[in-house]
C-alpha cells in the first residue's frame, strides 16, 4: 500500500496515471501529498473502491491499466546505454537484478529513476568500474556476471541459513506472512509462512523460495482488511544498528524491515500491525523515546530512514 509521505518514482508512476484519469491536477513530483491524497480519493469514487485516499492493491491494479507510463518495448534513449528517463522492458530487468542482489529498493517499474540511479551508483562503486549512474554495455556485462554468480543462492529451502534467509524472513513479515523468530534458519515456520504466500497468489505450493515467490515479494504490501483496532500514530523510523544496536529487537529477532518499535502500553509486544505506506510489522522492538502514542518502523538503510522521515500522523491496524 501506498499512502501519504511516501516518494519516488512509483509515486511519480501512479500520479501520472491519476492525471491520465482525470483525478490529479497537480504536477507530478513523485511526492505522495495532499493532492495526490485528494486524487486518489476522487479515483477511488469514480470506481467505486472504497474511499481512504490510500493505493490500497484494488486501486492500484486499477492504476497499472491505465496507460501512462506503462513500460514500452523501446530501446533506451543511449542505444544500449540506459540513464535517467529511460523506461521499457530492457529497464525492469536491469532493475529486477539489482533487486535481487540487494542494490535497489522499491519496485521494479522499468521506469529509469532517481533510485533506479543511486542503485547502479552503489553496484558500480562496489565492484570498481566506472561510476557513472547509468547502465553502458561495461555496466550490465558486469551485473550480468555477479548476477549469474549469485542467483542460486536466492532459491531458498529448509536448512539455508544466514542473511539471505533473514532478509527473507523480514520480508515475508513485511508482506503479512508471519515466519515466527527472525533469526536466520529456514526452519517450519518459515517454510509455512512462504506456503500461505503461494496459495494466496496462486502459485505451486511448495514452501521453497523460488523466482516466484520473490517476484511476489517485490510488489508492495497490501492490507488484507481484517484488524480488531485502530490507531493514528506519529511515526519515525530506525536501521538495526541505530543507537548503538546490535542489530537484534527487543524480542530477540533480527532488526530491520518488518519489525516496529512501541509503547508496549499502547500496543502490546508481539502484536502484529499493518502500518498504511509501510506494510505489516511485528511489534518486537521498544526504544528510549518511545513512549506513547508513537511507532518507529523498522528499515534496512539509513538512506531508507531520511526516505520515510518523521510522520505526525499515520494508520495503525491493530492486526493481532
Amino acid at each position: 500500500m501506498y499512502a501519504e509521505g511516501n516518494r519516488g518514482d512509483v509515486i511519480s508512476d501512479m500520479q501520472q496515471r491519476l492525471q491520465e484519469a482525470g483525478s490529479l491536477k497537480g504536477d507530478i513530483d513523485g511526492v505522495y501529498g495532499g493532492d495526490t491524497v485528494k486524487a486518489v480519493k476522487d479515483f477511488q469514487r469514480s470506481r467505486g473502491f472504497p474511499v481512504s485516499g490510500a493505493i490500497d492493491e484494488v486501486t492500484y491494479r486499477a492504476l497499472r491499466d491505465i496507460n501512462a507510463g506503462t513500460p514500452a518495448p523501446a530501446v533506451s534513449s543511449g542505444g544500449e546505454s540506459y540513464g535517467v528517463g529511460d523506461r521499457g522492458n530492457d529497464v525492469k530487468t536491469i532493475q529486477r537484478k539489482l533487486k535481487r542482489l540487494g542494490y535497489l529498493e522499491g519496485e521494479a517499474d522499468g521506469i529509469y529513476g532517481g533510485q533506479t540511479e543511486d542503485a547502479v551508483t552503489a553496484f558500480q562503486k562496489e565492484q570498481g568500474i566506472s561510476v557513472t549512474g547509468g547502465v553502458n554495455s561495461e555496466t550490465r556485462t558486469k551485473l550480468n556476471e555477479v548476477y549469474v554468480a549469485q542467483t542460486g543462492d536466492y532459491i531458498l529451502s529448509e536448512g539455508a541459513r544466514g542473511k539471505r534467509v533473514i532478509h527473507l524472513q523480514n520480508q515475508l513479515l513485511l508482506h503479512g506472512y508471519d515466519p515466527g523468530v527472525v533469526d536466520g534458519v529456514f526452519g517450519a515456520g518459515t517454510a509455512d509462512a512462504i506456503r500461505r504466500l503461494q496459495d494466496e497468489t496462486g502459485l505451486e505450493t511448495t514452501g521453497v523460495a523460488d523466482e516466484d515467490v520473490w517476484d511476489a515479494l517485490d510488489n508492495a504490501p497490501y492490507f488484507r482488511g481484517k484488524y480488531t483496532k485502530t490507531y493514528h500514530m506519529r511515526s519515525t523510523a530506525y536501521t538495526p544498528y541505530d543507537g548503538g544496536g546490535e542489530g537484534h529487537t527487543a524480542l530477540g529477532g533480527f532488526a530491520g524491515k518488518g519489525h516496529a518499535a512501541v509503547d508496549p502500553s499502547v500496543i502490546p509486544l508481539g502484536s502484529i500491525v499493518f502500518i498504511e505506506g509501510y506494510g505489516y510489522a511485528i511489534c518486537d522492538d521498544i526504544g528510549g523515546a518511545i513512549h506513547g502514542n508513537i511507532i518507529d518502523v523498522g528499515v534496512d538503510t539509513l538512506a531508507q530512514a531520511y526516505q520515510w522521515g518523521t510522520k505526525s500522523r499515520v494508520k495503525v491496524y491493530l492486526v493481532r
